[in-house]
């Protein structure tokens, strides 16, 4: 079974980014994130109206991560380390299958500079590497291009789409699932 402990967070960082814990100092900036309607387009989530909002989603973030179910980092960049750009995380750790779900948020003003791929790069090798995961899954929104060209440019494959599987606001939305084995990682690594 996999073993994780996340009692001591561990900041990762990059060339440009600094993977560090959510705090309260975040709260506003974490609200701005989950109530842009561009940022939330594809994520079937309601947007959040106010900072209590985004305060109960750290809640929920915290909880995850003393349970050990999942941990979420604040990406801030080097320049800047005290200001949110964006979140990444592991979520639905399955424990006996060696697996999670990693999913991430980005300030639009952030786009297409490669932050998103840096922090991803970040993870996967702190999840395979130092926690031992055997695959990690993310799930896009077919339509989302941005999402799904992130996941492939970082050697994740399209093992399925989930038709209609989300009812949210009175529509159904499909889901692209992509993967990525350790052994996979690892030999993009070597390359």
């Amino acid at each position: 079974m996999l073993q994780v402990d996340f009692s001591t967070f561990p900041t990762l960082e990059t060339v440009r980014l600094i993977l560090r814990q959510l705090n309260e100092h975040d709260v506003a900036a974490l609200h701005r994130l989950r109530s842009h309607e561009q940022t939330m387009k594809y994520i079937c989530r309601p947007l959040s109206t106010c900072e209590q909002d985004a305060r109960e989603f750290l809640d929920q973030l915290k909880d995850a991560q003393t349970n050990g179910m999942g941990i979420t980092w604040c990406l801030s960049t080097r320049a800047a380390p005290t200001i949110l750009i964006g979140i990444i995380g592991l979520y639905r750790i399955n424990k006996g299958n060696f697996r999670g779900e990693v999913g991430y948020t980005l300030q639009p003003d952030y786009w297409g500079q490669g932050f998103m791929s840096e922090a991803l790069q970040g993870v996967l090798k702190f999840s395979f590497a130092n926690l031992g995961f055997h695959s990690l899954e993310a799930h896009a929104d077919p339509r989302n291009e941005r999402s799904t060209t992130l996941l492939k440019r970082n050697c994740f494959r399209l093992a399925g789409t989930l038709r209609d599987c989300i009812f949210f606001e009175g529509s159904f939305y499909s889901s692209a699932v992509y993967e990525l084995l350790n052994s996979e990682w690892k030999l993009q690594q070597s390359l």
